[in-house]
């Protein structure tokens, strides 16, 4: 018999499937001020904004698979010890982090980069 610990049940799932869907949404309103502002290839290319989407999309596709029981829903009995959405999901999140990391370092090393070091000259 399999021990299903009480925060897998199914009211806390959809508690942690919120909170992971929040975290790849919480970037949206800046992202799209960004965008809007600057202009779609500006912000992907300077801004690195392409990064944050392709974060945002992880996270929402992990928490997603693990909503909707994806893929033990549809090979019931096959994915018992591997390939679990509960293990996708955390694949994509610690992948999502890792390219969140990147994201903003290479918008730190171009702020880094700009003419003068920092740009705000309040901090001076």
């Amino acid at each position: 018999m399999c021990y299903i610990s009480p925060l897998h049940s199914t009211e806390f799932s959809t508690l942690f499937t919120g909170v992971f869907m929040g975290l790849g949404l919480s970037g949206i309103v800046p992202t799209m001020h960004f965008t809007i502002a600057e202009g779609f290839v500006k912000a992907t290319t300077v801004g690195q904004m392409g990064w944050f989407y392709l974060m945002g999309a992880m996270y929402i596709t992990g928490a997603g698979l693990y909503a909707a029981r994806i893929p033990e829903r549809y090979f019931p009995g096959k994915c018992d010890i591997w390939f679990q959405s509960h293990q996708i999901f955390h694949v994509l999140v610690v992948a999502a982090a890792f390219i969140h990391f990147y994201g903003v370092s290479n918008l730190q090393e171009f702020r880094y980069g700009l003419e003068g070091g920092c740009t705000d000259d309040t901090l001076l």
